[in-house]
């Protein structure tokens, strides 16, 4: 956690010239363990290892960088320096003299409390790491452990958005219309989707961001268990494509949760872009479907994978005069299940067919099931899930069970900034296409012309037809 990044800019100048600059070359010892001297340390450039030099061998307790401080807890006590930091590549650090920076405070105390408000938060974070560490046995580990870094790292970098929401928390349970717990709710979610989210995409290997994101979750799990939307992200059929609650949830956008902070904290996730994406897609694929309803006789409906039924729900409407057939697939007999219940004003004119269906296995090319055609084929969100492998052959066998001039409808979700938030935080991993590249996908299948419907918006909805 950046130790300057909780003062005002004001302060931080006021604080900063009261310090001094110095160079440090590589393997220079900046803090000896056991001497006296409160004097601090803010780290500007390089890397500095904090070394336990009393075990044989030496262990490297942390290694630390640019906007860390060091000295801070015998800066408050003026107690003997606890162990040694040495420069591990070449680097510039600011130092505060102790005695004079006492001065300095002495003469401004809004100075002084936003300094030791700093250093409490900065002990803070360190505490849960060090206390994480212990608990988990890190300490008996290889020194260098790449899980045990990326650990320290997703403490260091969830921080910030954990202590904005233990505040905002404590001020919602006081006063339930507390402006600032709001303001402070948001700022934890833009740190997660600013700085949290380049940490991630820092990491190339694609293990290390599994890690580094199930760390976050863990560490955020508390607050977000409050929160119906990433719950339900996080619950073990949430991480399936097929749980209704949550796709119904997100559909119908009403923010729920435990507590004033679980329904604020709800409010904020359910705004995210991709969620409104999923909203968007919806609206646009039921009013798309219901153009593409023959008017004039009975319909022939497939809807493969039906999430919670919504879009199901809205293509009925329009099949209330002629009636129809419908065929409802999907893998799992609860969704079934859940959307038969759900369908409670149902067009007397019209027949429903439930069926279980392993779709992987459809598109792996592992299963073959034989309808009759159809009018309208739906692919709901389904795509959300497959590569393009996999999905290319679900979308033909789709097309294969269409009228002549029917039509198929597909979704999916382009790239968005909170992407990475939503995959590895929440635990919601989609695939993503730009428009283009998934009208593209749809076109491949041979026989079918194809649009995307949506244009540009990052819910993509595509309608695909046959010849007559």
């Amino acid at each position: 956690m950046p130790f300057l990044d909780e003062f005002p800019p004001d302060l931080r100048e006021r604080l900063l010239s009261g310090s001094v600059p110095r160079d440090v070359e590589e393997g220079a010892v900046l803090i000896r363990r056991g001497e006296h001297g409160g004097d601090l340390y803010l780290i500007e450039a390089g890397s500095f290892a904090v070394v336990d030099s009393r075990s044989h061998p030496e262990i490297v307790l942390d290694v630390v960088g640019p906007g860390s401080v060091l000295g801070e807890l015998t800066f408050v006590d003026d107690a003997p320096r606890g162990a040694d930091v040495r420069a591990t590549t070449p680097g510039r650090v600011r130092v505060w003299d102790r005695a004079d920076t006492l001065d300095q405070f002495h003469a401004d105390p809004e100075l002084a409390s936003a300094f030791y408000r700093s250093v409490a938060r900065t002990l803070v974070a360190r505490f849960r790491s060090v206390s994480g560490t212990v608990a988990t046995g890190g300490f008996l580990a290889s020194p260098g452990s790449v899980h045990r870094d990326l650990t320290r790292q997703a403490r260091d970098h969830i921080a910030r958005t954990l202590e904005a929401w233990v505040d905002a928390d404590e001020r919602l349970r006081r006063d339930s219309t507390d402006k600032r717990a709001r303001t402070l709710l948001r700022s934890g979610i833009e740190h997660l989707l600013g700085s949290t989210t380049r940490w991630l995409v820092s990491l190339v290997d694609l293990e290390d961001r599994i890690t580094a994101g199930a760390q976050l979750s863990r560490e955020l799990r508390p607050y977000l268990d409050r929160a119906v939307t990433s719950e339900r992200t996080l619950d073990t059929l949430g991480q399936s494509a097929g749980d209704p609650r949550l796709l119904a949830h997100v559909i119908r956008g009403e923010p729920a949760g435990e507590s004033t902070f679980g329904h604020q904290l709800d409010k904020e996730l359910l705004a995210l872009p991709t969620f409104e994406a999923v909203r968007q897609r919806a609206r646009k694929l039921v009013s798309t479907g219901q153009e593409a309803l023959p008017s004039s006789r009975a319909a022939d409906l497939l809807v493969v994978h039906p999430n919670c039924g919504a879009v199901l729900v809205g293509l009925l409407m329009p099949m209330s005069a002629s009636g129809g057939h419908v065929r409802v697939i999907d893998s799992d007999r609860r969704v079934l299940g859940l959307v038969d219940a759900g369908l409670q004003r149902r067009p007397p004119s019209t027949d429903f067919t439930f069926i279980q269906e392993d779709i992987a296995a459809i598109a792996m090319g592992r299963a073959d099931p034989w309808f009759e055609p159809h009018d309208i084929i739906v692919l709901d969100g389904i795509l959300d899930h497959l590569p393009d492998r996999l999905a290319l052959t679900l979308l033909t066998w789709a097309a294969r069970h269409l009228k002549p001039g029917g039509t198929l409808l597909c979704t999916g979700v382009a790239p968005l900034p909170d992407a990475i938030v939503i995959d590895h935080v929440l635990g919601w991993p989609l695939v993503r296409h730009e428009p283009g590249a998934m009208l593209r996908l749809v076109q491949a299948v041979p026989g079918l012309r194809a649009e995307c419907v949506s244009g540009l918006e990052p819910g993509i909805v595509i309608r695909a037809t046959t010849a007559s």
